[in-house]
C-alpha cells in the first residue's frame, strides 16, 4: 500500500472508525487545517524483549485565533501507552488515566469553562488520538508520548518497528451505503509541508553479545561497546530525515537469542512475566503430515506501488517450487473481487504446476480495492481434503476497514492454520499479525528493501513443521507456593499451538508478589505428554514496571477482542481497574489533563466536533499529483504512485467495489487508470528454440561472459525459477545468461555426456552451494526434491562428482 500522508487519507466506513485526519489538525469553519510540524524526535530504549519509546513532536499555531486541535499518531499494535505530556509555551501539563466516559466528561467541562485541556484516546489498537483545547494563537506546543512495546523475533533476529505512517483503509462493497456518510466527513484540502527534521536514537542493552545491526528502511550509524557484564549499542539515523514516508525498522543480532528466556518483574502486590521458548519437536516418517496449501495474493491497485506485486510474484514462484510432492494446492488473487486458479485444490503435479506458473505470470495489480473477507470465507468454509491438513498463506500490502471481522473469522475457523506476509512499508501490522495469531500460524513483514525469499521459506517451513499443544503454565515460588496461571491472566491464551523451531512469547500476570524458583510448561506432543521445567538460572528478575504495563495492555486488548468475537464473557470492571492501576490508555480508559489556570476563550468557529464536507466525487478520483502533506502523528509526506495495470487503482482506496452499478463514477475511474497506465500490457513472445548445449555453443563466443547485471538476490530468484515441481532444473541458456558462465565451461564439466536435465540440475545445486550457502534455507526444500531425482537416475554417480571449483 502506498504511504498516504494527506491528512484526510485515513477513511473508513462509519461505525468501524471515523474519517481520521492524520497529524495535528484543527477543525475550523467546516475545514480541516493542518498545523505546521516543526520537528520530530524519537528515543528508544531496548532491554531484553521490550522497548520503551519516547516520542517528542513540536507544532506551532500560526493562525490569529485560539483553536481546538486534534492529533493522531500511529503506534505498533498492542503497545502500552502510559505517559503523555504537553508543553505549551513553557507550561507543562501531564495526563492521568481515567475511565473513558469520566475522562471525556472532565475534558468537555474544562473546554466549556474555557480552560486548556488534553484528552488522549485509543482509536484502535494501533492508532491514538489527542484532543487539545485552547491552543493559543502564535503558540508552540511540544507533545511527549511514552509507550512500551514488545520486540519481536523474526528469522532468528530481534526486530523493532517504529510506525511513522497511518495508511488508508479500504471500504468493502457490503458497506457501500455508508460511503456517502464517509465522504461528507472528509475535507480534501492538501497541507503541503516540506523538510520536517526528524531524529531517531536507539539504545540497546543486553547480557549477551550484540552483533550485526541493520535497518532495511533507513540509513543508520551505530556503535557497540561492552561495559562490565553488559553489552550496549547505540543507533542513530545517519542524517536528518525530512521525508517520513515509511516506518523505521531496526534488526540486530544477539548471541544465543534463540535460547529460552524469562523476564520476571515484581511490583507492589503483583508479578508479571515475559517468557520465550523455541520448541524442538521430533517428527518421524510414520506420522508425517500431508498438506493442502492455499495462497491468497493481494492484487489490489496499491500493489503496483514500489514493486509490491513483483515481490509477491517472486514469493509465489518460490512457494510453488518448494511444496512437497504429495500435496494439494490452490492460488487466489484478491482485490475488490477474487479469482482462483482451480475450482478446488488440485494435486501437485507437472500439469498443475505449469498452470500455476502461468497464473502467477499473469498476476497484476488490477483488482481494485482490498477485500480479504470474501475469499477467506470461501476457503475456510470449504470442505477439507481427507488426510491433508490445510495451510492458508496471505500475502498483502493493505489495510482494510473490517480488520476485526477478518480476524474474528479466522479465529472461529477450526480446519486451517493461517500464515501471513506483510509487503511494503505500510502493510497493516494489526491485520497481518492478527490473522496469523488467530489462525495459529506466524506472520512476517518485508520492507521490500530486504530479501524476501528467506521469509517465504520460514513461513513454509513453519507451516510444515510438527506441532504440540501447550496446556498449562505453573509458577513455583521459593517459599513452596504453586500457582497455575488461568485465563484471562495469560496471553496468548491456553491451549496454545506450538510450532517446532518457531519462537513463542508468552505474557503472564499474577495478583501476588512471588519470588520464583521455577516455571513449568506442560502439554502434549501428539499422544505423548510433555513437561518442561525452567529453573532459576533461566529467570531474569528486573526492578521496573515495563513488563507489568506491557502484559496488562496485551491481556486487556485480548479480552476485549474476545468479547467482540463472542467467545465468552469478560469482567470489564477488572480490566478497567487494571488499566487505571498501570496508567494505560485502552478501549476502556483515556488520559486527561486540565490546566486549571487557563482563561483564554476558545474561538467558537473552531469547536472540534464540527464536520467538513466534500463537494464532489472528483475530489478522491483525482489523478496522481506532486502534492505532499503532513502525515500521521510521526509526520510524513505523500507521493502518489504511478499505478500500473490497474482497472481502478484509487490512491486512497475509498470507493465502492460495485463499479458496474455506478456507470458515471466508473467512467471517471477508468479514465484515470488509463491516464496513469502508459506502459503496454503486451508481453513479448520468446523465440521457440532448442536450449541444449549444442545450440548454445553456436550462440556463445569462447571467452565471452554473458552474465546479466543482476543483484545476488535477483540471480537467486531467477535460478530457482528454472526448476519444476520435482526440483528438476531446465533451460541451460537461461542458466548461462543468469550466471555469466561460458558454454565451453559447462561442456568441460559434462565429460560423461550426462543428459541435460540431470546435468543442469546438478550444476544448479553446485552453483547454489558455492555462492548461496548462506541462503540454504531458501532452496533446501528444492534441493531435497532435486536430490531424490538425481539419486533415481542411472547417472547418479556421475552427477555427484560435478563441482565448479574455480570455474566460476
Amino acid at each position: 500500500m502506498p504511504p498516504c500522508g494527506f491528512q484526510n487519507s485515513f477513511s473508513v466506513a462509519p461505525g468501524q472508525r471515523d474519517s481520521v485526519p492524520c497529524g495535528l489538525v484543527v477543525k475550523h469553519e467546516g475545514r480541516t487545517i493542518g498545523l505546521p510540524l516543526v520537528s520530530v524526535h524519537a528515543t528508544v530504549q531496548i532491554v531484553t524483549l521490550g522497548a520503551e519509546v519516547t516520542l517528542k513532536q513540536r507544532f506551532v499555531n500560526n493562525s490569529t485565533k485560539s483553536i481546538m486541535t486534534s492529533y493522531f499518531f500511529p503506534v505498533e499494535e498492542n503497545v502500552a501507552v502510559y505517559f503523555f505530556e504537553a508543553n505549551l509555551d513553557g507550561k507543562v501539563i501531564s495526563g492521568v488515566v481515567k475511565d473513558k466516559a469520566e475522562a471525556k466528561e472532565i475534558f468537555e467541562k474544562a473546554v466549556e469553562e474555557k480552560k486548556t485541556a488534553f484528552l488522549v484516546e485509543e482509536v484502535d489498537s494501533d492508532i491514538m488520538q489527542l484532543k487539545v483545547g485552547n491552543f493559543n494563537a502564535g503558540s508552540e506546543c511540544e507533545v511527549t508520548l511514552k509507550y512500551i512495546q514488545e520486540v519481536v523475533n523474526q528469522e532468528g533476529r530481534p526486530r523493532f518497528t517504529l510506525p511513522t505512517t497511518i495508511a488508508p483503509r479500504y471500504i468493502p462493497f457490503d458497506e457501500e451505503d455508508k460511503i456517502k456518510d464517509v465522504m461528507e466527513q472528509i475535507n480534501f484540502q492538501y497541507f503541503d509541508q516540506k523538510d520536517i527534521p526528524m531524529t531517531i536514537h536507539v539504545d540497546i542493552s543486553a547480557k549477551k553479545k550484540i552483533g550485526l545491526i541493520q535497518s532495511p528502511s533507513h540509513t543508520i550509524t551505530h556503535d557497540i561497546k561492552l561495559d562490565k557484564d553488559m553489552h550496549y549499542a547505540s543507533v542513530d539515523l545517519k542524517s536528518e530525515v525530512t521525508a517520513m514516508d515509511k516506518d523505521f525498522v531496526l534488526t540486530y543480532e544477539i548471541e544465543n537469542v534463540e535460547q529460552v528466556m524469562c523476564v520476571t518483574e515484581t511490583h507492589e502486590r503483583s508479578t508479571a512475566l515475559m517468557l520465550s521458548l523455541i520448541p524442538q519437536l521430533k517428527i518421524t516418517e510414520s506420522n508425517e503430515e500431508k498438506f493442502e496449501f492455499v495462497f491468497l495474493v493481494d492484487c489490489s491497485g496499491s500493489m503496483s506501488w514500489a514493486g509490491c506485486i513483483e515481490k509477491a510474484c517472486d514469493a509465489m514462484k518460490i512457494f510453488i517450487r518448494s511444496l512437497p510432492e504429495d500435496c494439494y494446492f490452490n492460488i487466489y488473487r484478491f482485490g475488490s473481487e477474487y479469482k482462483k486458479l482451480f475450482k478446488s485444490s488440485k494435486r501437485y503435479t507437472s500439469d498443475s504446476f505449469s498452470e500455476a506458473s502461468s497464473f502467477i505470470k499473469a498476476c497484476y495489480a488490477d483488482l481494485g480495492g482490498t477485500e480479504l473477507l470474501p475469499p477467506l470465507q470461501t476457503i475456510l468454509s470449504s470442505t477439507t481434503i481427507r488426510g491433508y491438513s490445510r495451510r492458508v498463506f496471505v500475502l498483502t500490502d493493505g489495510e482494510v476497514s473490517n480488520t476485526n471481522k477478518v480476524i474474528g473469522l479466522v479465529k472461529k475457523n477450526k480446519n486451517a492454520r493461517v500464515f501471513s506476509l506483510g509487503l511494503g512499508p505500510n502493510a497493516s501490522r494489526k491485520l497481518v499479525k492478527g490473522i496469523a495469531d488467530a489462525g495459529q500460524g506466524i506472520s512476517m513483514f518485508s520492507t521490500l528493501q530486504e530479501p524476501l525469499h528467506s521469509k517465504v521459506m520460514r513461513l513454509l517451513g513453519c507451516a510444515r513443521a510438527n506441532s504440540a499443544v501447550l496446556e498449562a503454565v505453573t509458577l513455583q515460588s521459593e517459599k513452596g507456593k504453586s500457582v497455575t496461571v488461568k485465563p484471562p491472566w495469560i496471553y496468548p491464551q491456553l491451549p496454545l499451538c506450538l510450532l517446532s523451531g518457531e519462537k513463542v512469547t508468552m505474557f503472564v500476570y499474577v495478583e501476588s508478589a512471588l519470588a520464583l524458583s521455577n516455571i513449568t510448561y506442560s502439554g502434549k506432543n501428539g499422544s505423548k505428554k510433555v513437561k518442561v521445567v525452567l529453573n532459576k538460572e533461566y529467570l531474569t528478575p528486573i526492578e521496573h514496571t515495563v513488563i507489568h504495563r506491557l502484559v496488562a495492555a496485551k491481556i486487556i486488548r485480548h479480552q476485549l477482542a474476545e468479547k467482540d468475537h463472542q467467545q465468552g464473557a469478560i469482567d470489564e470492571e477488572s480490566l478497567r481497574a487494571l488499566a487505571i492501576k498501570h496508567s494505560l490508555v485502552t478501549e476502556l480508559t483515556s488520559m486527561v489533563c486540565v490546566d486549571e489556570g487557563g482563561d483564554e476563550a476558545i474561538e467558537q468557529s473552531a469547536v472540534f466536533p464540527s464536520s467538513s464536507s466534500c463537494s464532489s466525487y472528483k475530489c478522491y478520483s483525482m489523478t496522481a499529483s506532486s502534492c505532499s502533506s503532513s502525515g500521521s502523528g510521526i509526520g510524513m509526506k505523500m507521493y502518489a504512485p504511478a499505478y500500473k495495470r490497474a482497472a481502478a487503482p484509487l490512491p486512497r482506496k475509498v470507493r465502492s467495489a460495485r463499479r458496474s452499478e455506478s456507470p458515471s463514477r466508473d467512467s471517471e475511474v477508468v479514465e484515470m487508470a488509463m491516464c496513469l497506465n502508459m506502459e503496454s500490457d503486451m508481453d513479448l513472445e520468446e523465440e521457440d528454440c532448442d536450449s541444449s548445449l549444442s545450440y548454445l555453443e553456436d550462440m556463445h563466443v569462447r571467452g565471452k561472459m554473458t552474465g546479466m547485471n543482476l543483484s545476488p538476490n535477483e540471480k537467486l530468484i531467477r535460478i530457482l525459477d528454472m526448476c519444476d515441481h520435482r526440483g528438476v532444473f531446465h533451460d541451460i541458456k537461461e542458466f548461462c545468461n543468469i550466471t555469466g558462465i561460458q558454454i565451453i565451461q559447462l561442456k568441460d564439466l559434462n565429460k560423461e555426456n550426462i543428459p541435460d536435465e540431470e546435468f543442469l540440475t546438478a550444476a544448479c545445486l553446485a552453483f547454489l552451494k558455492t555462492f548461496y550457502l548462506q541462503d540454504k534455507d531458501t532452496w533446501a526444500m528444492i534441493e531435497e526434491k532435486a536430490q531424490r531425482f538425481l539419486k533415481a537416475s542411472k547417472f547418479s554417480e556421475a552427477v555427484s562428482k560435478i563441482e565448479f571449483g574455480e570455474v566460476f
